[in-house]
């Protein structure tokens, strides 16, 4: 094994990406390097307090880099100020962050085969042939990952690799479950986010959730992370488990006090989705943090591959700059939930509040109200209005019998097919979006 020294590293890559980001004064998001790719101790504790500046939504400029390294009592291990300060010394501003961070993750995935490489050739020679064995898979997997890296950017083998996505197209994308939505979309793609926008009281996380228990169904080797930032997660537990067996909140509570699980499906509704469920309640959760918690689970596979990410809701979102107004900051952390599709290579439904203009959740939502809200629009590939005229005050009895259950939806912008308007019917008492015909099957 070669002297520590020796191994593959960039530094001129490590600081040139850190003084860019100091330059430029914000944590890039769409940066995925993880800590340990770095080979410099210095620039490791470094890049670590940079993310936790972003999780907490503060600049990443030198000032703040430095009291925050004091604060951990770490200033000195990394050289001092004058290293910090040098570090954006002959960096560009607006450089690109791209051949930087590509140049620093081949140098890891080089020093990881090396490390692993070493191991195995150590354990070979051991009688412990299960941890061979998968010692080897792990060396494959960084293989794999160093090839991913050497992109093809030649237009015959981009067109070699959408033939093959076309190929794909089902595999390679999910739908929610509701058919007018999925038909008109033809479903949704990895990487793409699909915002869903309403006033109070409409029953947003209900849809999320009949989203959540769809795609769990139609796609039996995918997985959902569920961030319910507003809802605890054993209600939302609860409210799953409602729609999954379409029985009323009294219903659900009942058959457990009396120890009849069964009753409402609950042994079922866990042997189906124990490890492709995962709901996380932490409040004020970061777009960063969102993004390490679910390449953890997934690296450690404690769920199947996450093919969506629901966020509920955009209001609760923590990060962001402080000193900013609320519309600067949610349109902020809306330009971010697309990085973070990107970056997980999944959907990401992302749940949003329109603005309280005397209006309440009967009346349809229109793009301004969304514009109101912030650059909501900008960064959705999809915007997806919800309301309920039966929530209007003062309604006759005639007249709420006449839009009782209807959930009208209205696709307010899309990158693929038309602006439209159509309904599903809502039933409150087991929170379920159904078609007009409901095609599930309520537990016995």
């Amino acid at each position: 094994m070669r002297d520590n020294n020796q191994l593959p590293h960039s530094p001129d890559a490590e600081k040139g990406l850190l003084g860019a980001m100091i330059g430029q004064r914000y944590f890039d998001q769409s940066v995925l390097l993880s800590v340990d790719d770095f080979f410099s101790e210095f620039h490791r504790r470094i890049y670590r307090v940079m993310t936790e500046l972003a999780d907490a939504g503060e600049p990443c400029d030198c000032i703040s880099l430095v009291e925050a390294l004091r604060r951990k009592g770490e200033l000195e291990k990394v050289g001092g100020v004058s290293y910090i300060a040098g570090l954006p010394d002959g960096v560009p501003v607006g450089v690109p962050l791209a051949p930087w961070e590509k140049a620093i993750r081949e140098s890891a995935i080089r020093r990881r085969l090396m490390q692993a490489a070493h191991a195995l050739s150590e354990l070979a020679a051991t009688d412990d042939f299960e941890k061979l064995a998968h010692d080897v898979d792990h060396l494959k997997s960084l293989i794999e990952a160093r090839e991913e890296t050497e992109v093809d950017g030649s237009l015959e083998a981009i067109e070699r690799e959408y033939a093959e996505f076309i190929k794909n197209l089902d595999a390679l994308s999910i739908r929610f479950g509701i058919r007018e939505l999925d038909d008109r979309t033809g479903g949704f793609q990895m990487g793409e986010v699909v915002t869903l926008i309403a006033r109070t009281s409409v029953g947003k996380s209900a849809i999320a959730q009949n989203v959540i228990e769809n795609v769990l169904t139609r796609h039996a080797d995918s997985s959902v992370a569920f961030f319910s930032l507003e809802m605890p997660r054993l209600q939302a537990y609860e409210r799953h488990l409602q729609i999954y067996a379409g029985k009323t909140l009294k219903e659900v509570r009942s058959a457990y006090c009396r120890g009849d699980k069964a009753a409402v499906g609950a042994p079922e509704f866990l042997a189906r989705f124990k490890d492709r469920l995962a709901i996380i309640d932490t409040p004020g959760v970061s777009l960063s943090e969102i993004q390490r918690r679910v390449s953890a689970m997934q690296a450690l596979k404690r769920v199947k591959p996450v093919r969506l990410v629901v966020i509920d809701y955009l209001g609760y979102l923590g990060g962001g700059a402080k000193n900013a107004g609320l519309v600067d900051r949610i349109s902020e952390l809306a330009r971010g939930v697309k990085q973070l599709a990107k970056g997980l290579h999944c959907v990401v439904l992302l749940i949003a509040q329109t603005s309280r203009r005397a209006k309440d959740g009967s009346e349809e939502v229109t793009l301004t109200d969304a514009r109101d809200s912030g650059a909501i629009e900008d960064s959705a590939d999809f915007l997806l209005g919800c309301w309920r005229p039966e929530l209007k005050k003062g309604l006759s009895p005639e007249a709420f019998m006449d839009v009782e259950g209807k959930l009208w939806f209205r696709i307010l912008k899309a990158r693929r097919g038309m602006q439209a308007r159509f309904q599903a019917r809502f039933e409150g008492e087991t929170l379920r979006v159904l078609e007009p015909v409901s095609e599930r099957v309520t537990v016995p």
